[in-house]
């Protein structure tokens, strides 16, 4: 059974061509056009060159530096809009009514948060692949080194930090995908989706400022610490100690945000568990006859 409602859903998102190339695929594919115009255009210009030359890139950090799209604001909202199409449109379509009698609720759509999460990070994992390969390209014809030189020590360290950040991308897609989801099970329609999905997204991103007005309406300044249990937060310091081995520091007033890896790891857990167990709720609920 879930076997096949995977291959179900992997169908449907190959299905909406449009929003799967517009919000996903377009990022594998500008990668793999840079692989063709980015040695070209270097081979061209002088300055280019000379540019990187003083200051070639490493592959390591190349490699990495893709991971940071689907976890910024911008990638977010491309993810909230393509899982506003995915489950918004079931409703729009009125498939429900004819998957769900013959499917549990809960295995389907699990199994649509599990497909719509893979698809995303197998997209990305190939951009890295074409992202680095274009800028490797780029830097010989640059007649520049194009670091760090491979041993043993410098895999053992890529892989780990590799994995790390794959996995941090991983709870952010699934994160943004239940803000829209979620929205999606109360609206019942794609447009409430994704700007439903927009708004949490959006309130959330900015939940400083708002715990920041609490402190200075209540008198009551340690109320600012608890942004370190948002998403975004999480996900920055969990990004900040793979890249620079410590915590994003926010100065607040008096107070001082600091968090260690690991709540962070176990704050994007907690968020996963829950928009999902939300969403499950909120979907058992409905009559869909």
């Amino acid at each position: 059974m879930w076997l096949n409602l995977f291959r179900a859903e992997f169908s449907k998102i190959l299905w909406n061509r449009f929003s799967t190339g517009l919000l996903v695929l377009i990022w594998p594919f500008m990668a793999l056009l840079f692989v063709v115009l980015g040695p070209l255009s270097i081979a061209l210009l002088e300055a280019a060159q000379e540019g990187i030359r003083e200051n070639p890139p490493l592959w390591t950090e190349t490699a990495l530096g893709v991971w940071n799209i689907p976890v910024s604001i911008f990638g977010r909202l491309m993810l909230i809009g393509f899982t506003g199409v995915l489950f918004g449109g079931e409703y729009g379509w009125n498939t429900w009514k004819t998957i769900v009698p013959r499917n549990q609720r809960i295995p389907l759509l699990l199994t649509k948060f599990v497909a719509l999460a893979l698809f995303v990070m197998l997209a990305y994992f190939v951009m890295t692949i074409f992202w680095t390969m274009g800028w490797g390209l780029s830097v010989w014809v640059a007649d520049a080194n194009y670091g760090p030189t491979i041993t043993g020590e410098v895999i053992n360290t890529f892989v780990g930090d590799y994995l790390l950040k794959a996995g941090l991308t991983f709870f952010a897609v699934v994160i943004a995908a239940g803000f829209a989801a979620l929205a999606a099970m109360i609206t019942r329609s794609i447009l409430g989706s994704i700007v439903g999905g927009f708004i949490i997204s959006v309130a959330e991103t900015s939940s400083l400022l708002g715990f920041a007005f609490m402190a200075f309406v209540t008198g009551y300044e340690h109320v600012v610490q608890m942004v370190r249990f948002t998403p975004t937060y999480a996900i920055m310091n969990v990004t900040n100690w793979v890249e620079a081995e410590q915590s994003t520091n926010w100065e607040v007033g008096d107070q001082i945000i600091s968090s260690s890896m690991e709540t962070s790891i176990l704050v994007l857990v907690v968020w996963v568990l829950v928009l999902i167990g939300l969403t499950l709720l909120a979907f058992r609920c409905q009559d869909l006859s």
